[in-house]
């Protein structure tokens, strides 16, 4: 991954931090035998104890320059097509949205509902059409003002534990302007592995109470009700994550079943994007079987791809 940011440096104006709160010194060594480092190249080392959603902000404080891309270790940018999007953009623009167009689901939200790169002075519309894609940790560049206007120890007080600290900070203190593009933003790390909310099976409290939780948090003064509601009631059906498909997909991978419907159920039935009947044949559809589908197809894919 690191390799890959190393191609930009000589030839691009930018800088990398990497923020790491690990209990052991691989990712320090790794970064500060780097011939960049301190120089295109930064570390900040927290403590392990620290909060993953007061780290998000923390690195946001600790980031260099008037634009930060706060990135997941998930992705590696194309620095070079984000670099040229902001050199269009001197217009100290207060988020800019990136839709990443290498991602279909992303694409295919980008022309059905933006359409053209626009911008846009209105908090609430911007929030309603781009909340739920902000939780993308690299679907958003920040200006260094709106940083400093974020009061860290205040936003964890309300938003910690949740996982969405850092698109309801935005919306608690951005005034604006605001802009939203679509561009080939960043590829996926294939060092990772899928996201922790999944490998640790919490992806129907996450993306149910913790969501549903973190967008009515937001202060009255920046949304109200039927933003709230919006939000709400479409997340799920843009992400594709509460849709029939992925749901068959969370049950294979032990994030789905009847007694986690039936604990976030007030919540689901608020964020769903499926009907009646394709939640009930999820929720009856018996989990060995589709375990067992995918082990067949696994099989038949790698024997395919050995002839």
């Amino acid at each position: 991954m690191l390799g890959e940011y190393e191609n930009y440096f000589a030839s691009l104006d930018f800088v990398l931090s990497v923020h790491d709160s690990s209990d052991n010194d691989d990712t320090k060594n790794l970064i500060t035998s780097n011939k960049y480092y301190n120089k295109k190249l930064l570390y900040h080392r927290y403590d392990s104890c620290v909060c993953v959603d007061e780290k998000t902000l923390l690195a946001l404080k600790n980031s260099t320059g008037d634009y930060v891309m706060l990135a997941g270790d998930g992705w590696v940018m194309r620095i070079d097509n984000v670099l040229q999007l902001l050199e269009c953009l001197d217009k100290r623009y207060e988020i800019i949205t990136v839709y990443n167009l290498v991602i279909d689901e992303y694409e295919d939200f980008y022309k059905k509902h933006i359409k053209t790169d626009r911008e846009s002075n209105s908090l609430p519309d911007y929030m309603r059409e781009n909340y739920w894609y902000l939780a993308l940790y690299g679907g958003s560049v920040i200006h260094r003002d709106l940083i400093d206007r974020i009061d860290v120890d205040k936003m964890v007080e309300k938003y910690d534990g949740k996982g969405f600290i850092y698109p309801s900070s935005l919306a608690e203190y951005a005034q604006g302007p605001f802009y939203t593009a679509g561009l080939c933003s960043m590829n996926h790390n294939i060092c990772k592995k899928a996201a922790g909310w999944f490998l640790n099976h919490q992806a129907m409290q996450i993306w149910t109470k913790n969501f549903y939780e973190s967008v009515y948090l937001i202060s009255d003064d920046r949304l109200d009700d039927k933003d709230r509601q919006f939000i709400i009631s479409t997340a799920n059906k843009y992400t594709g994550f509460l849709t029939f498909s992925n749901l068959l997909r969370w049950k294979t991978h032990d994030n789905f079943d009847y007694a986690l419907y039936k604990k976030y159920k007030f919540y689901f039935n608020k964020m769903r994007a499926c009907n009646l009947l394709q939640l009930y044949v999820a929720l009856l559809i018996p989990k060995w079987l589709l375990k067992l589908t995918r082990s067949m197809k696994r099989s038949i894919f790698i024997n395919g791809s050995q002839e």
